[in-house]
């Protein structure tokens, strides 16, 4: 498992977040070469902020998308949205996440997504990895990492927290939790 390159990010806002999203870039997959890497790409690259969406099966992006890197129509489908059933374009992106993290060839449709966003990451780029939020003191944190590692599991974390606590632990022993800290920088903290 130490060969195993592992990719992620946070993205924390100020305050409770009532959207989640990050910075995206989107390239067309034809015009990429795999042999260098995503960032020394001399390829156009469309910026943007991408919209995370669990209730999204695929992810979507915006005639403006398409039209600023001329992407060509693979076919055509039928998808679904609030307003129902409809049919739409189907696209070939490769698509970038913060730290590098890189979704290639990644098939995608057209559609209207407003005025702040042009990419809508579905449950087919969130599936390949480990997604969490958090709320917490006030602000909101999307974190996630390509390929998944671990279950998260509060339930058991908080059976562990509580197993600990009533055992006695080391202050610089591994934390049961499982987190790979010292129990006095983990769940011991502050006792």
């Amino acid at each position: 498992m130490s060969n195993l390159k592992v990719f992620s990010f946070t993205q924390v806002t100020h305050g409770i977040a009532d959207a989640l999203y990050s910075e995206v870039g989107v390239l067309d997959s034809a015009k990429t070469d795999v042999s260098i890497p995503f960032e020394q790409q001399k390829v156009s690259r469309f910026k943007s902020m991408g919209l995370w969406d669990t209730g999204a099966t695929s992810t979507t992006i915006t005639s403006k998308v398409i039209k600023a890197l001329a992407l060509p129509e693979l076919g055509i489908t039928k998808a679904s949205g609030v307003s129902g059933t409809f049919m739409t374009s189907v696209h070939m992106i490769d698509l970038m996440l913060p730290n590098g993290i890189v979704v290639p060839k990644l098939k995608v449709t057209k559609g209207i997504l407003g005025d702040h966003f042009d990419v809508l990451i579905g449950m087919d780029v969130i599936s390949l990895g480990d997604f969490a939020i958090s709320n917490y003191n006030g602000s909101t944190a999307l974190s996630f990492r390509i390929p998944s590692l671990m279950k998260t599991d509060y339930v058991r974390w908080q059976e562990l927290r509580s197993q600990a606590s009533s055992s006695k632990i080391g202050r610089n022993e591994l934390c049961p939790c499982g987190s790979g800290r010292k129990y006095k920088q983990c769940c011991g903290k502050g006792k």
